[in-house]
């Protein structure tokens, strides 16, 4: 009899034991709950055990507790318990005065692999990554998977000073990204993978907690991408007024969205054989009460980082259908005009994009001939049936597609072909030096017959001066946005504009 059996039997005390294991003749092992008590059986004292199976439950509650400290593709730590192990490191170090190293690893395209080969790609080269990492860290290095394709590597500290630690991360990281870029075949497909990192050195004199450390690699991560791709950037002091600087800025596109202050801008789109307008583009400007009018190579990519580029698209749409709606009435919009919108990757992927767009249509009393929708080459070729689908739904209401910014993508006859596009936009860098460069000049030139020759309209963006536009007219060209005629401009000098071309008479020519 068991200790334990004696103890309850002498003593009578009952016991109960929350969680035990025992192994049955079949060799399986079951988790149980155990109650011992005694009672009295015909005048003798006996031992009542009463077992409940539990097996089920507590793997549950594991597997629960697994999910929520560890990444379910790769098994590594998430951000969670990634951040606790970063909070304990710098309190260990602070003792110790040693130098560790926290580092972000970024993969370079790597949402250009997921567009082109789908999602279930991009988790197979997620989770080489993870084991190349886990192969090739130093002993003691912590990595966790922070979200995407974003990996966080905890180094362990090996020097007493911060200039030898810094060579000592910076030569580990060098050697994952190196031995990462190696070929490697997955899925079928023979690969390069590069990544980037930033790295910053804790603890520092300031005393940053967690979560400042991480947004100090943030942002060194930010620097090696801008100048540095490839390799890796260490974060320094004069780097931290940006982080300063970022969470401010996602702050204020935050109350920008609710108190509507992202406006419409529109740049008209113009007929190069009569110099008519024949429709016009709208680009989104945020207007700043305090620091004015804000360009979106400042704000889009912020939008874009914090999920909220849907919603500020669609509040942009809203108001320049309702814009478009207004110059149908006073007769100015050009008779088969149509008004442009860029879409951004996370609208056109959304589930309910097609409904979204007809229903707003429908609440301004426009019709599909009245819109164009203008996408990038990469969401097209993002997952080809879901796209020819989605885009067949909005052209069988008339709406029309363009490919914006085409020739910098992934320009394909194959593609162009199964597409239902009507238009390309030509991107502003191969018009920019058309008349300087020859290349350029020959990409426009391809472009505008590779478009005849397919039955499909071409429009020349960034337009600025007459050369320009002459060369584009030899070529055949017959449309083009740009400087040349007119800026983006708000909805009132839009007006102004269609109300001047509106009095030019019929046989008014280009000079």
């Amino acid at each position: 009899m068991a200790r334990e059996d004696r103890t309850v039997l002498d003593d009578g005390h009952p016991l109960f034991i929350t969680e035990h294991q025992l192994t049955d003749s079949a060799g399986q092992t079951h988790i149980l709950q155990t109650s011992k008590m005694r009672l009295d059986w015909f005048g003798e004292p006996a031992l009542l055990v009463v077992s409940v199976d539990i097996s089920e439950q507590v793997n549950a509650r594991r597997q629960i507790a697994r999910l929520s400290f560890y990444d379910s593709v790769t098994n590594l730590a998430n951000r969670t318990l990634f951040m606790d192990h970063v909070r304990q490191a710098i309190q260990n170090l602070r003792r110790e005065g040693r130098w560790g190293g926290l580092a972000i690893m970024d993969l370079d395209d790597f949402k250009t692999l997921n567009d082109i080969h789908g999602h279930g790609f991009g988790d197979t080269v997620i989770r080489h990554v993870a084991q190349h990492l886990a192969l090739h860290v130093p002993d003691g290095t912590l990595i966790g998977r922070l979200g995407g394709d974003e990996f966080g590597l905890l180094l362990p500290a090996t020097r007493d000073t911060a200039g030898e630690a810094a060579d000592d991360h910076r030569n580990t990281l060098n050697n994952l990204l190196n031995t990462l870029a190696e070929p490697v075949l997955l899925g079928g497909q023979t690969l390069r993978l590069h990544a980037t990192a930033g790295l910053v050195l804790f603890p520092d004199p300031q005393g940053c907690d967690a979560d400042t450390l991480l947004r100090y690699a943030d942002t060194a991560l930010f620097h090696a991408k801008q100048a540095l791709r490839g390799q890796v950037c260490l974060f320094q002091p004069r780097m931290a007024h940006e982080v300063s600087f970022r969470v401010g800025m996602e702050q204020a596109v935050c109350r920008a969205l609710t108190h509507k202050e992202f406006v419409c801008f529109f740049q008209p789109k113009v007929s190069i054989p009569d110099g008519r307008i024949i429709g016009a583009e709208m680009l989104a400007r945020w207007q700043d009460p305090d620091k004015g009018l804000i360009p979106p190579d400042t704000f889009i990519p912020v939008l874009e980082a914090t999920g909220l580029i849907e919603d500020m698209s669609y509040q942009l749409l809203d108001q320049a259908l309702a814009q478009l709606a207004s110059w149908k009435r006073e007769g100015l919009w050009p008779a088969q005009g149509r008004l442009a919108i860029n879409i951004s990757p996370r609208q056109f992927g959304s589930p309910d994009f097609a409904e979204n767009i007809l229903n707003r249509l429908a609440q301004h009393r426009l019709s599909g001939d009245d819109l164009e929708l203008e996408v990038t080459e990469s969401i097209l070729i993002r997952d080809m049936r879901e796209t020819v689908d989605t885009m067949n739904v909005l052209r069988a209401q008339g709406i029309r597609f363009a490919i914006d910014d085409f020739g910098t993508g992934y320009s394909s006859l194959a593609y162009l072909k199964r597409l239902p596009v009507r238009m390309l936009k030509i991107d502003r860098s191969f018009v920019r030096d058309m008349e300087h460069d020859p290349n350029d000049a020959a990409i426009v030139a391809t472009i505008i017959a590779m478009a005849d020759h397919l039955n499909m309209e071409v429009v020349a963006e960034g337009v600025e001066t007459r050369e320009q536009l002459d060369l584009l007219r030899q070529q055949k060209c017959t449309a083009y946005q740009g400087y040349l005629f007119s800026a983006p401009v708000d909805a009132p000098h839009m007006t102004h504009l269609l109300q001047d071309i509106a009095q030019l008479p019929p046989s008014a020519e280009s000079s």
